[in-house]
């Protein structure tokens, strides 16, 4: 309803588009809907062979027996995800590794709210992230300019999200300090 709302707006109150023009973005928003569903059926089907397959209970029993500490999950599962967000979108990342690495972080002691405020800490790193960035892309299309343009400009902000999930790691606290 929405869309049909806003290409009502362009084309017959504002006439600020042309029926073609409202034709090319609609193919487009078909386009990268089609990509992002074709990302989100992959990954589940991945998720579905990995947890048919028992993998993530082997891996949560191996890392339960090596006697692995919290930080060093952590620093394992940090390190992972902003290698695999340089390649991934956001929902991929989340998709993928959410039922394997969740019982894995239950095993080591890590609350699963922290653990996921972790999560969507690194999903946001992993979306400014070159060379597969989300945000980038997004912000390239926008802009017309080129993604490596986007990522110069982008680079203050990694001075400020590295330290914050530095500070999300060590501290449980700020994560869990709403919870009743």
């Amino acid at each position: 309803m929405a869309a049909i709302y806003a290409v009502v707006l362009v084309l017959f109150i504002y006439r600020i588009s042309t029926v073609g023009q409202v034709w090319g973005t609609a193919r487009d928003s078909v386009s990268q809907t089609v990509m992002i569903y074709g990302i989100l059926i992959g990954s589940g089907l991945l998720t579905a062979v990995l947890t048919r397959l028992g993998l993530s209970s082997e891996l949560t029993a191996m890392i339960a027996e090596a006697d692995t500490e919290p930080w060093q999950f952590l620093l394992a599962i940090n390190l992972l995800m902003i290698v695999l967000g340089m390649f991934l979108d956001g929902i991929s990342l989340i998709v993928l590794l959410s039922l394997v690495l969740f019982p894995m972080a239950n095993a080591v002691g890590i609350n699963p709210i922290h653990f996921a405020v972790i999560i969507t800490a690194l999903v946001e790193i992993a979306t400014l992230t070159p060379p597969i960035g989300l945000h980038l892309l997004v912000m390239s299309r926008i802009t017309k300019l080129p993604v490596q343009t986007i990522t110069r400009s982008v680079l203050p902000f990694y001075s400020v999200q590295l330290p914050g999930l530095l500070v999300i790691n060590a501290v449980p606290l700020l994560s869990l300090a709403l919870l009743p």
